[in-house]
């Protein structure tokens, strides 16, 4: 099963220059940064706009397997025993004429509108909302949702067909599922429900207080940090504001182990800004630390293309699940105690839980990277597991055929 998110799992880095007092010398050092800082303009316009507010989020599968499972548990919740009552699937065709048009490729949007509403009108809007994806890709989709209403924010799960209505593949480009799908979601919400009210956006900018992501707020925190001499785990601290915005930021830094307050300061930890950065794209990075050697999880890094190869045991998987994970990932622990967060494209391999892996970035003929994962004992990689395993479901679908004559 190939899940992904569209903008891609290992994006370049960009740099900004900035200033730094050390020894008593001036001096310019670069600091990495996501190129775009898309995230900034996001959060300042959920902030402040009067616009009806909606996350949509998009991942896709070229497994059968997987896009028959999603329709027929995850989709119903069938997978959830503590859900008594079904959400009802709907969409623009029953879901029998939706099995017979199944092929591999599936997707599978998530829309979360901010604001609370009947599942009816949802409904209204979610159907509404399609029919724009569909005049924005030109494709008429084959597609069924339903509504989840099992947390604490109510939200629609849409999955489409990979060929629409004329049998046709299709693909979402790029502007649509950074900027595009969302504008059209926060436009038909805004007719629907009218401008947010101050209520709405008073609890927003609330939200941000606690957000486990990098927000502008950490980027002015950031300009008072000041250096502490000889501190190896939380170098730098920040002095007890009066503003009461920072001040709960600070709190909300200190809650999630990224800040620590002594005495009128809060100290910060060592890489805290790109933590944040993480924990935003990968929602179990932060969890991942405790996996990590005894107060060495801090130093957890992200496995880009600047690493290279690196060789360690995995202690920890981390597998999608659309809901709480929001990607496949490893936790890799080499022997000097580092420790790596590698976001997979496939389902991880659970046997390879305590065993010694090499772990290298290679390109795919369409130039995205994807990782490697080769076993040091000489066991099977998941790729031959997987391989192995189709050969025997398809051995026993002969035996099967072969019975029945």
């Amino acid at each position: 099963m190939l899940e992904e998110p569209y903008e891609g799992i290992y994006q370049k880095f960009a740099y900004k220059e900035t200033y730094v007092i050390k020894n008593g010398e001036l001096k310019k050092i670069k600091v990495r940064t996501y190129a775009g800082r898309k995230s900034y303009q996001c959060s300042q316009d959920f902030l402040t706009s009067r616009q009806q507010q909606c996350t949509c989020k998009l991942s896709y599968s070229t497994n059968l397997k997987s896009h028959k499972d999603f329709l027929n548990r995850y989709l119903p919740q069938q997978n959830k025993k503590y859900v008594k009552e079904k959400p009802e699937i709907f969409g623009n065709v029953s879901v029998e004429t939706y099995k017979k048009k199944m092929v591999a490729r599936n997707f599978k949007w998530i829309f979360s509108p901010e604001e609370k509403m009947s599942p009816e009108i949802m409904q209204s809007v979610v159907r509404a909302w399609v029919k724009r994806l569909e005049t924005l890709s030109g494709h008429n989709f084959y597609w069924v949702a339903a509504i989840h209403q099992d947390t604490a924010h109510p939200h629609a799960h849409i999955l489409l067909n990979g060929k629409d209505k004329h049998g046709k593949g299709f693909r979402f480009s790029k502007p649509l599922v950074q900027s595009g799908a969302r504008t059209e979601a926060k436009e038909l919400l805004t007719e629907v429900l009218g401008e947010r009210s101050e209520e709405l956006i008073k609890a927003a900018n609330d939200r941000s207080l606690v957000a486990e992501r990098f927000t502008e707020l950490d980027e002015f925190i950031h300009k008072f940090e000041i250096p502490e001499i000889g501190e190896k785990r939380f170098p730098t601290y920040v002095s007890v504001t009066r503003n009461p915005t920072f001040q709960k930021r600070l709190d909300f830094l200190n809650d999630i182990g990224l800040a620590k307050y002594v005495n009128g300061k809060y100290f910060l930890e060592q890489n805290w800004m790109e933590s944040l950065r993480n924990v935003g794209r990968y929602n179990t990075f932060l969890d991942a630390r405790r996996f990590v050697r005894k107060d060495e999880g801090f130093k957890l890094k992200l496995f880009t293309e600047d690493v290279g190869s690196i060789k360690g045991t995995v202690k920890h998987f981390y597998r999608m699940d659309d809901e709480n994970v929001w990607n496949n990932a490893y936790v890799i622990e080499t022997e000097k105690g580092q420790g790596y967060y590698v976001p997979l494209f496939n389902p991880p391999n659970i046997f390879l839980i305590g065993k010694d892996v090499e772990i290298h970035l290679e390109r795919s003929q369409k130039g995205k990277l994807f990782p490697v994962v080769n076993r040091l004992d000489g066991g099977p990689s998941a790729d031959e597991l997987r391989i192995m395993k189709e050969k025997k479901e398809a051995a026993k679908r002969e035996e099967e055929m072969l019975m029945t004559f």
